[in-house]
């Protein structure tokens, strides 16, 4: 049978339906004489076109649905996750490392019961911690009794039961908060209201059914279509099923999540931040860290099919970084390498560099919590997973602009706040993951688009390393950039005296004579390194020969170094100029951008017909 050529069925527009409908009706003999704008046809054609244009607008809704690279809805998301085994994780609870002293006792030991409240007040915003394990103090000595470091996590505790009814095939156990931390549920199956007969008994989350049997008291976790995260359980095969009529009890976490973070950066001896019911003084032993929020759907597209693939081992470098960015809710990015590939090398070892979404780098407890409770059941016997921090080049901007004030209607000003919106937004979006570089000439050209009437956009970039020195202690120091440096020392005018190549911060110093006086660090035309003090605007030398620059492998190295004081944050910085226009990153290394930094970003306007320069 031959086809109708003009039946056309590509097209799923509206008007395009209804052009299509109109064009075979007018191809047809009886219809050939119809007005078909101008009659009542044309409420026919609008409603045959409106029909099969929803039909295929649905049919083709369905059918993105049905994967999960095209699924644009998070329940339909999740389904997919939970076919391979995947469950999105949830908020997690900020987690701060205290100590608490009593400065007397009437009993030999000291025992602060697990769920102690303890609580924190920032910006009039009050938070609440808990502890998860009882804490146990010896204070059968000389007070004060203080505690070890323990952890607290952010939240407020919630109960909620349920009554087992095996014949209800609509029972569901869901735990009613959106805000819940599922890493720190409780569950308790007692034999009914009036026996708690099992009470001692705490279910656990399965991980792994291979290890399941009829006896294993396990519960299985999901997220249901409406976001919320139900449990259930086993059928006396893998896992054990719960009877008739015995009482499910879900004690739960709700948390703020990311907005806990940074508690306890100000505790003090004069300044304790968190309080407590109990007798005792809370001390901060580190502060506040890990608070996330629920996994985002985009996220659950992309780590379900990671962590399908790791098949619940870690042995490559994928499962290593699906584990972490799947278990561990603080993980902003992470890298992965074989203890061969460390300088020096390290066999036998596998290093995991994580960049939390709070705070730069994991605390020692963060990183062996992780170790613990992600690596340790799941590497290969005879593989050590290490954690270290990442490494952290900071961009400075300094950029020129002119423009055609014909084609705009813009001030200097506006065009100079689009500039540097823009600078700080590509520095901490297109930035700031590991192995992403920066491409100086195409940054220029993304911002003479920001504005037609843009004639140019200048970008300089100035690369800043950070020390933490040990104060008062001689030591050396190797400052890794990873690119090659610029001697602008050679970019002066006059061909001397030029800028230095390396130029640090301010800190305190003492001469050879005990003086302490306001110093910092430059380098010569030949890349020696000095410390020096600036006296009405004149830079003496006060040691020479405090190091060196490699230019080349973009090293610097400082020498029998040893500083009475650090900016704020307790560390000293180091700004050189790249050599290229291309800031390459290094494996464990992040380009990112601080706005923290006093004109990190530097914006002028200056025209190209004058060598005068505009201050806005």
């Amino acid at each position: 049978m031959a086809i109708n050529s003009s039946k056309k069925i590509t097209e799923l527009d509206f008007d395009d339906i209804r052009s299509n409908l109109q064009s075979y009706l007018e191809s047809q003999e009886r219809f050939k004489d119809f007005d078909f704008n101008g009659s009542g046809l044309s409420i026919l054609l609008d409603l045959l076109s409106y029909n099969t244009h929803y039909s295929a607008f649905y049919t083709n809704m369905a059918a993105t649905e049905m994967f999960l690279d095209s699924a644009v809805k998070r329940e339909s998301v999740i389904s997919h996750a939970k076919q391979i085994g995947y469950t999105p994780h949830s908020r997690r609870a900020a987690e701060a490392r205290i100590q608490i002293s009593f400065a007397s006792s009437e009993a030999d030991v000291i025992i602060i019961p697990k769920y102690t409240r303890f609580t924190a007040s920032v910006n009039d915003v009050d938070y609440t911690f808990y502890n998860t394990q009882p804490v146990t103090i010896d204070s059968s000595g000389t007070a004060p009794y203080v505690s070890d470091a323990f952890s607290v996590y952010e939240g407020s505790l919630s109960t909620v039961s349920f009554t087992f009814n095996s014949a209800d095939p609509d029972a569901r156990y869901i735990i009613p908060s959106q805000t819940v931390d599922t890493t720190h549920l409780k569950v308790n199956v007692i034999e009914s209201l009036y026996d708690n007969t099992g009470s001692n008994d705490v279910w656990t989350m399965v991980n792994d059914i291979t290890d399941l049997d009829a006896s294993s008291q396990v519960y299985f976790l999901n997220e249901n279509t409406l976001g919320f995260y139900e449990i259930s359980f086993g059928d006396n095969i893998l896992g054990k099923k719960p009877s008739d009529g015995n009482v499910i009890i879900i004690q739960y976490l709700q948390t703020s999540g990311p907005n806990a973070n940074g508690i306890g950066r100000l505790d003090s001896a004069t300044n304790r931040v968190f309080s407590t019911d109990l007798d005792g003084t809370v001390s901060v032993v580190s502060s506040s860290v890990g608070g996330a929020l629920k996994e985002t759907t985009e996220s659950i597209r992309t780590n379900s099919p990671l962590f399908y693939q790791t098949q619940n081992r870690a042995v490559t470098k994928n499962d290593y970084m699906s584990l972490t960015l799947s278990e561990y809710g603080d993980s902003d990015d992470v890298v992965v390498f074989g203890g061969e590939d460390y300088d020096p090398p390290q066999y036998g070892k596998v290093f995991v560099c994580i960049k939390p979404s709070s705070g730069g780098v994991l605390t020692e407890d963060e990183k062996q919590d992780v170790i613990r409770d992600i690596y340790a059941s799941k590497s290969v016997v005879g593989v050590i997973p290490e954690i270290i921090d990442p490494e952290y080049t900071y961009l400075l901007f300094n950029s020129t602009f002119d423009y055609d004030e014909t084609l705009t209607t813009k001030s200097i000003l506006q065009l100079r706040a689009e500039i540097l919106t823009y600078l700080s937004l590509y520095a901490s979006t297109a930035l700031s993951k590991f192995g992403k570089n920066l491409y100086v000439n195409k940054l220029e050209e993304l911002c003479r688009n920001l504005d037609p009437s843009l004639l140019y956009v200048d970008v300089d970039v100035k690369l800043q390393k950070r020390i933490t020195p040990v104060l008062n202690k001689v030591q050396n120091y190797t400052i890794k950039y990873y690119n090659t440096i610029l001697n602008t020392a050679h970019d002066a005018e006059d061909g001397i005296n030029g800028p230095p190549a390396v130029q640090s911060t301010n800190f305190a110093y003492k001469k050879p004579d005990g003086t302490i006086f306001l110093a910092a660090i430059d380098s010569d035309m030949n890349g020696k390194l000095r410390i020096y003090e600036e006296v009405n605007g004149i830079r003496n030398t006060i040691f020479s020969n405090m190091g060196s620059i490699d230019f080349t492998n973009g090293i610097v190295t400082i020498n029998n170094f040893s500083p009475l004081s650090s900016t704020r944050d307790g560390t000293i910085r180091f700004n050189v100029t790249p050599r290229e226009d291309v800031v390459k990153s290094a494996v464990n290394n992040v380009i990112t951008f601080d706005p923290t930094v006093t004109n990190s970003i530097n914006v002028m306007y200056k025209q190209t017909s004058s060598t005068s320069e505009s201050g806005y």
